[in-house]
């Protein structure tokens, strides 16, 4: 009879097993990383084109088949670049200022609170010339529906806007007490 063998074989075929097994890992890992280059290569050739609208305006970038106004509206700016104030129109004490920590929380650029003369139940979001997409953007952050909450800055809104981009005048319905 045979004695019992341990586990490897005598003629090392195993040691050509796992050195052949190896090899072939290795051209498959190759093959994934010539793939996978490619295919971000080929992810970034988009036809773009760069539009410039004005010194007040950012630069859009599209696409090179459409320049509309829908799209340059694509291109919003971030909170950081965003000054906003914020006018308490609630009647709730400290609510302005409540709101501005919030907002410096999400990374706008914020000025000093106000007061609002006119009192508001609902809020509104105003923005400036150019801003409106910017305004839609806060007013979700916020909560609120675009469509009811978002106008443009009246000539006199009850309250000095300062050079803000977007003001919000906090109505009754948003504002939190100071706590």
């Amino acid at each position: 009879m045979n004695a019992p063998r341990g586990h490897a074989a005598e003629d090392n075929s195993f040691a050509r097993s796992a050195s052949a097994s190896a090899g072939r890992g290795l051209v498959l890992i190759i093959a994934a990383v010539v793939v996978g280059a490619f295919l971000l290569s080929q992810g970034f050739d988009d036809p773009v084109a760069v539009v410039d609208t004005g010194p007040d305006e950012p630069s859009a970038v599209t696409d090179d088949t459409s320049t509309t106004d829908e799209t340059l509206a694509a291109a919003g700016r971030s909170p950081a670049e965003t000054k906003v104030i914020a006018a308490n129109g609630s009647g709730v004490n400290g609510a302005a200022g409540e709101l501005t920590q919030t907002l410096i929380a999400t990374g706008y650029v914020t000025l000093e609170p106000t007061n609002s003369e006119v009192p508001a139940d609902t809020t509104i979001v105003y923005y400036t010339d150019g801003w409106d997409l910017e305004a839609t953007t806060l007013a979700q952050t916020l909560g609120l529906d675009p469509a009811l909450s978002v106008q443009p800055l009246p000539p006199t809104p009850g309250f000095d806007p300062l050079d803000a981009n977007i003001a919000v005048l906090l109505g009754a319905d948003i504002a939190q007490p100071t706590g």
